[in-house]
């Protein structure tokens, strides 16, 4: 690695008791590197006096910083965060700056949610919503006007947004996104008490944002993939209508059903995908996915509810983001540490390794993790 790697630890991950950083330290020794962490003491990261005060300018010089946060700790102690999606955008900018004033100029982000990625997509049909959510294009714009040369997220929800702007706004911005999807496999295969096979187990995406994942899904494991049709309400998000196709219930019926997601929040979609479009066609089992628990109002909850039917074979998801600890411990919700793909993502992009995996590769069992990294700027 021509590059040394220093990580400026965010607020999102000063948590009491979160482990995530200790996970991340180890998997990037695992790896043979060694970068620097550097892990302010502040509470409020949007704090710039603060910041100024206690980043460690020594540690993070010649090397390629990577600031790393996690903008989902909204179930976290009030003091230990700032308070909305602007003040964490806002807090990120700040450092970046500081940076470059102390010469430091190359530099990172790296979160496991683009600020406002979802949102991006209601702005105008939801004006109410803007004002607590960060525009997807214009973070990523902050982040290269401020100094930041490359992006790195997990699992972006917003590639065609994305996209559109690579020529334009975007353009010089090294855009990178780990997928959960092997991480995830691999725990499940650990638990998985049948053999995965074409003429036993489907995937179904709920909807059409989640067709790409599942479709990965089932090239990895070399078995079918249905869609659900799903639509919303303007203004309250709230799902209006799920369609399951005649093809889609003949494919459940009998079968083992997977089905991943991208964000657990209120489980309002993975709520209704089970209950509504999926057991009521006899399906033999059915496990879901996660890759973000945004969980809010009764999420956490409702999750635990959901797992707890004697249909579901569980449910899987990431610490990318803060779990809240109301789901830990219970026996079908399985927690996936990402910790080494992080790490591993973290050190492709700093060599600027284009692809490191392939959407078309199958894999009929997984037996070992495949970095899994897209550069977004190339992405088909």
């Amino acid at each position: 690695m021509k590059k040394q790697i220093a990580i400026s630890v965010g607020g999102g991950y000063q948590l009491a008791g979160d482990k995530r950083i200790d996970n991340l330290e180890g998997a990037f020794f695992d790896q043979g590197v060694q970068p620097t962490f550097i892990k302010p003491k502040y509470k409020t990261f949007a704090d710039l006096h603060t910041i100024t005060q206690e980043f460690d300018v020594a540690a993070a010089r010649n090397k390629f910083l990577w600031l790393f946060d996690d903008p989902n700790n909204e179930l976290a102690n009030e003091t230990t965060r700032p308070t909305s999606p602007n003040e964490r955008q806002q807090a990120i900018l700040n450092t970046l700056l500081i940076a470059q004033f102390h010469g430091i100029t190359d530099l990172g982000v790296a979160t496991p949610l683009a600020f406002g990625s979802r949102e991006h997509r209601y702005h105008k049909e939801d004006p109410e919503n803007k004002a607590n959510s960060y525009d997807a294009i214009l973070s990523l714009q902050g982040y290269k006007n401020n100094g930041a040369s490359k992006f790195l997220n997990i699992d972006h929800h917003a590639f065609a947004d994305v996209l559109k702007h690579k020529d334009g706004v975007l353009s010089n911005l090294d855009m990178y996104d780990l997928s959960s999807i092997h991480a995830m496999l691999l725990e499940y295969l650990k638990n998985c008490e049948y053999r995965i096979n074409a003429r036993n187990t489907i995937t179904i995406a709920p909807d059409n944002g989640a067709l790409g994942r599942n479709t990965i899904l089932s090239n990895l494991l070399n078995i079918g993939c249905e869609g659900l049709l799903k639509t919303r309400e303007i203004g309250t998000n709230k799902i209006k209508e799920q369609y399951v196709s005649e093809e889609a219930k003949r494919a459940i019926n009998g079968n083992h059903v997977l089905v991943f997601d991208d964000i657990f929040g209120t489980c309002n979609t993975i709520g209704t995908t089970l209950m509504e479009s999926i057991l009521p066609y006899d399906p033999l089992s059915v496990t879901m996915f996660g890759t973000h628990t945004v969980l809010d109002n009764g999420g956490p909850e409702k999750l635990t509810q959901l797992s707890n039917h004697d249909r579901v074979n569980g449910i899987y998801y990431t610490n990318a983001t803060y779990v809240d600890p109301k789901i830990l411990g219970q026996p079908k919700l399985h927690q996936v540490d990402m910790s080494q793909t992080i790490a591993n993502g973290i050190i492709a992009a700093t060599t600027g390794d284009r692809e490191l995996s392939s959407h078309s590769k199958k894999n009929k069992q997984m037996k070992s993790e495949t970095v899994y990294i897209y550069r977004l700027t190339t992405f088909q």
